[in-house]
């Protein structure tokens, strides 16, 4: 029987314009091969086979059964250990035509149980390959007289394994990108649902910090005002003394003159007294009065962060005086060096606390059995910026600390109740709130130089 070569092209042709290949439909694909085999070589029975992963057996994946009249997808599976002469014959990865499929050695195995009982007598088996391996088979039985296949027979059933190989790799590249889609969209929902933690997590550290720098500030406030209070009891003390003192002398005239024993002399020794007790009341009051205006000037206006033309040396000179409880410990006396007509237009309450920090850090960290401890402030103005310079003469700062004295909660006295954010709420209101910069330099054992430089009209704090 021999094939008619332009009939045979015209099927392909045929075949290989379907868009069941390139749209990996394997189904589809294993149904048009097998019926364009059978049509191109006329042959009663054409089946499609897969190797399994190992290679240990071969399973049918269709079956065209033209006594049948229909396509079968029904499993048959075919192992080497029962036919190793014909899986030896597939690992050479060649075609495989046996026109006698009875006496072929190749395909004997199949006789007693395969070939009789259906009246094949000759086969054609051609390689599938997909990624350069070969993977199944394309099998063609023919039913009656023993068949000597053509050249262009097999060309044709090679084609068509062709057409199976390229059908299995748009097959392939559909599920990669399908798993990639699904890959995709499972890695934006995780990132989504990271974001969204990160998010969470961020709000909640912001919060957090903002809660430890509100009572870090308070705390700091706390102390001031029971310094304050401590300080303010003094002159309280005296004024309530010397009035008490003034009101029993003034109830000893009263007696005195109505009983008609007020005499010239007693008279002006109590108006000496009570010169003297005025006096003394005046003053300590008047004490009194501006420690809790610089307590209102320093800590207040840290708290209701107004706005307003201020001058800079009453600032520091107040804040100095308010922060007495806690230079006295030490002891040290800030000096501060700033020209009385240096006005600024913005937050004295944010300066307040940025110098207030400062000096509360040197007086709790930096003087430990120092001698003669020294903290010096010298503000310069230059046009329209602000220089502030800080410095103390305590242990310094060890230089592979010094890059990281701003970050927050970085301290070397947690076990003493540091907290870590002193310098670092310096930074951010010297950055975030003045609108300027600050830089430190120290050497262990000669103290510490902070430089701040701000605008002296500050930016607008929202």
């Amino acid at each position: 029987m021999s094939a008619d070569p332009d009939r045979l092209d015209a099927l392909l042709l045929r075949v290989s314009r379907s868009a069941a290949i390139d749209g990996g439909r394997l189904d589809e694909v294993y149904d048009l091969v097998l019926e364009a085999a059978s049509e191109g070589l006329a042959v009663q029975r054409v089946s499609i086979w897969m190797l399994g992963e190992r290679r240990a057996e071969i399973c049918c994946m269709a079956l065209l059964d033209r006594t049948a009249g229909s396509i079968l997808h029904e499993p048959v599976t075919l192992t080497r250990e029962t036919y190793p002469q014909y899986f030896a014959a597939l690992d050479s990865e060649r075609a495989l035509l046996a026109d006698d499929a009875r006496g072929d050695p190749r395909t004997a195995e199949f006789r007693d149980a395969y070939l009789d009982p259906k009246g094949i007598r000759s086969m054609l088996d051609v390689p599938i390959r997909h990624r350069g391996e070969m993977v199944g088979i394309v099998c063609c039985e023919h039913v009656g007289a023993m068949r000597a296949w053509q050249p262009d027979e097999g060309r044709l059933v090679a084609a068509l394994a062709d057409v199976i190989g390229r059908a299995m790799t748009a097959h392939a590249l559909q599920r990669s990108e399908r798993a990639l889609r699904e890959l995709n969209q499972s890695l934006e929902r995780r990132v989504a649902d990271r974001t969204r933690e990160l998010h969470e997590a961020m709000d909640l550290l912001t919060h957090t910090r903002d809660t430890l720098l509100e009572r870090e500030k308070l705390a700091a406030l706390g102390g001031l005002v029971a310094g304050i209070a401590h300080e303010v009891n003094t002159p309280l003390g005296v004024a309530v003394t010397a009035s008490s003192t003034l009101r029993e002398r003034l109830a000893e005239m009263r007696t005195d003159f109505a009983n008609g024993r007020l005499t010239r002399a007693s008279f002006a020794a109590f108006s000496e007294q009570a010169e003297d007790a005025l006096t003394l009341l005046a003053s300590n009051l008047d004490r009194a009065n501006r420690l809790i205006r610089d307590f209102k000037r320093t800590a207040v206006d840290q708290v209701a962060g107004v706005r307003d033309r201020f001058v800079l040396a009453e600032v520091l000179e107040s804040l100095v005086t308010s922060l007495r409880p806690e230079t006295k410990r030490v002891p040290v006396t800030p000096r501060v060096e700033c020209d009385a007509s240096l006005v600024i237009d913005g937050y004295a309450g944010v300066i307040a606390q940025i110098v207030a920090n400062l000096i509360v850090n040197s007086c709790r960290h930096a003087f430990a059995a120092h001698a003669e401890p020294s903290i010096q402030i010298v503000v310069t103005g230059d046009g329209d910026r602000v220089r502030l310079e800080y410095a103390d003469n305590g242990h310094g700062i060890a230089p592979e600390l010094q890059t990281r004295v701003f970050e927050p909660f970085f301290t070397t006295r947690r076990n003493d109740g540091g907290t870590g954010l002193g310098l670092n709420i310096v930074h951010n209101l010297v950055v975030g709130k003045l609108g300027g910069e600050i830089s430190l330099e120290s050497r262990p054992g000669e103290g510490v130089r902070f430089e701040i430089e701000f605008p002296r009209v500050m930016p607008a704090v929202v």
